[in-house]
């Protein structure tokens, strides 16, 4: 695994991740710990988990990584367009809408980045053609 890389996305994820869980709390009322632990699961651990997964795979060490700041826009328009639409439809403030979005949103975008990565790297999938 390649932790240099690594060790920065754990570091700016669980900041990126404390920081919206005290914003949840303190914006919408919902638990602090129960927040930052979903959104610990959906940044740092989750990193974590796919880059174990990807190591698995032969010729790892000369993948590129390419980083991009339309992924992360892309996920908070989603986040944002989930939490309006629930404010819309619901008697809750846009803050609970959002939140709700977030908590439910981040974790499971997460988990699917997991299973992709898992049957993604499996002999015969995308990352792992040759069986």
């Amino acid at each position: 695994m390649d932790w240099k890389f690594l060790k920065a996305k754990i570091i700016s994820g669980t900041i990126l991740a404390t920081v919206i869980a005290f914003l949840i709390y303190y914006f919408a009322g919902y638990s602090f710990v129960l927040s930052l632990l979903v959104l610990l699961f959906s940044w740092p651990i989750t990193e974590i988990v796919i880059e174990k997964i990807a190591s698995t795979v032969p010729g790892y060490e000369k993948r590129e990584i390419v980083s991009s700041w339309k992924t992360p826009l892309f996920t908070i328009a989603i986040l944002l367009s989930i939490g309006l639409v629930v404010h819309w439809l619901s008697e809750l403030t846009f803050a609970e809408s959002l939140a709700i979005a977030v908590l439910i949103g981040a974790p499971a975008g997460a988990l699917n980045g997991i299973i992709m990565e898992w049957e993604d790297s499996r002999p015969g999938g995308f990352n792992n053609p040759e069986k």
